[in-house]
């Protein structure tokens, strides 16, 4: 659960229970005050209605009876031994304070009922001289119903809702804000400015990320400036090398091709470097944030996106690596259904592929052969066939699982591999950024497949429109 929902649920509560509780305070407090009141209104009409009988003349006590029934709803009946009464049924700490207060004012014999004879009111006795009387009363004139505290409490709990989404939404804004930003950083893009305003804590901590936002941009500006110079610088000695090594005549072939071999291997660290630096800089260049394609277009970010076919490509990288294969040192298995294509840049895609086939070739070798597998799992949606994703998969000793995440940023390499095979480190952070480039993604596993147990390169690609 997200900290705005932990938020948001926990200040609810509190707001809504101590709401609630206030209120029900409220109403329990206030019922003996009201009881107080409700006993001298009974008390009252009941001295009046005895006043009025004993002062009144016995032919009109007929006629003020029905007077006092139609002004205050007002029943006066004989007090008989054989009366069914039922209790009073009211609330019950009300009805202890109205009884307490009632016996207070007309005696301590005075009786109640909510029920005489059939009859319902709030029935009240009295005596005149030494005859008994009941006073019934209509109870809505004197007890005015109780609110609907159900109603009354939801409304209350909305009210907190709403304030504690008001308050959650103010304290988690900022933080949200600052996850998207740790998030733009961690994705290789420019984070979007924070503001520095609002509590000291949170601007200061906006101040010091915008700041090490900006210190981080310039300084991979300045490596990526800085690996493309000493790139080009280094190419001009190369070339020169090689034309003095194939001018040598004191040389054999044999020390001629094993330098050529050596200076070309340089070469292809050196155009890694470029390749980087390239890719780095357009990076940079970039809006933060991943481009979302428009109706129509592809996902990619170059404007020469083309329909590739998958098979076709792939074919193409690995026949320079024919002789390999002639020879049994290589073995490269395709399952990629005919027609399976996608739109994207051309040349960003065989860069992709081939870096990661030629990765597969580099350390995927066990006893000698080495096995690669390039597999397409065909997409399910659009109508025609689409890549969904690709898997390159070698049978090589692999990697521990602690370092796959690792191989995706650049210059990394395990140690073993420093002495033992050339390469810059660059090839899997390549594909990296590449595939972000054509809205696609990468993820690295080992012994994902039972007959490649090295290294697996997934490759997300995006959907064809």
């Amino acid at each position: 659960m997200s900290l705005f929902w932990r938020t948001f649920l926990l200040v609810s509560a509190l707001l809504s229970t101590t709401l609630v509780a206030a209120l029900f305070t409220f109403a329990t407090l206030e019922e003996g005050p009201r009881a107080q009141r409700v006993g001298l209104q009974v008390a009252s009409l009941v001295n009046l209605t005895r006043t009025a009988l004993v002062s009144s003349q016995t032919q009109r006590r007929v006629e003020l009876l029905d007077q006092l029934a139609r002004d205050e709803g007002a029943r006066v009946r004989l007090l008989e031994p054989g009366d069914r009464i039922e209790p009073l049924n009211i609330r019950p700490l009300f009805e202890d304070s109205l009884v307490k207060r009632l016996k207070e004012l007309l005696g301590a014999n005075t009786q109640f009922a909510s029920s005489l004879n059939g009859e319902a009111a709030f029935w009240v006795s009295f005596n005149i001289d030494v005859d008994e009387y009941w006073l019934g009363i209509d109870p809505t004139r004197l007890l005015p119903p109780r609110p609907n505290f159900l109603m009354l409490a939801l409304t209350v709990v909305g009210i907190a809702s709403i304030s504690a989404w008001l308050l959650s939404r103010i304290v988690n804004k900022p933080l949200q804000d600052l996850a998207k930003a740790v998030g733009q950083l961690s994705s290789g893009h420019q984070p979007d400015q924070l503001a520095e305003t609002g509590p000291s804590e949170l601007a200061d901590v906006n101040r010091k990320f915008n700041r090490m936002g900006k210190d981080l941009q310039a300084l991979e500006s300045d490596r990526s400036l800085a690996l493309a110079g000493i790139s080009h610088d280094i190419r001009t000695p190369l070339t020169r090398l090689r034309l003095e090594i194939e001018l040598a005549s004191q040389l054999s072939p044999a020390d001629q091709q094993s330098m050529s071999d050596e200076i070309d291997r340089i070469d292809q660290i050196v155009a890694q470097f470029i390749e980087y630096a390239r890719i780095d800089s357009m990076q940079n260049a970039m809006p933060s944030g991943p481009r979302k394609p428009l109706a129509g277009q592809t996902a990619s970010n170059d404007t020469d996106a083309t329909e590739v076919d998958l098979a076709a490509l792939v074919k193409r990288i690995v026949a320079p690596h024919q002789a390999a294969i002639d020879q049994g040192q290589l073995r490269v298995v395709v399952e990629c259904p005919p027609g399976n294509i996608i739109s994207a840049s051309q040349i960003d895609l065989e860069r992709i592929i081939s870096n990661c086939i030629n990765n597969a070739i580099r350390y995927g070798a066990r006893d000698g052969l080495t096995k690669i597998l390039f597999r397409v799992t065909p997409s399910s949606q659009g109508k025609t066939p689409s890549a969904g994703s690709i898997e390159i998969a070698d049978d090589g000793y692999g990697v521990p699982k602690a370092d796959l995440e690792r191989l995706l940023r650049p210059f990394a390499r395990m140690d073993s591999e420093r002495n033992t095979v050339g390469g810059s480190g660059l090839g899997l952070a390549i594909v990296e950024r590449l595939i972000r480039r054509i809205g696609g993604s990468v993820q690295l596993k080992t012994e994902a497949l039972p007959n490649y147990r090295g290294l697996c390169v997934v490759l997300t690609l995006p959907q064809r429109n």
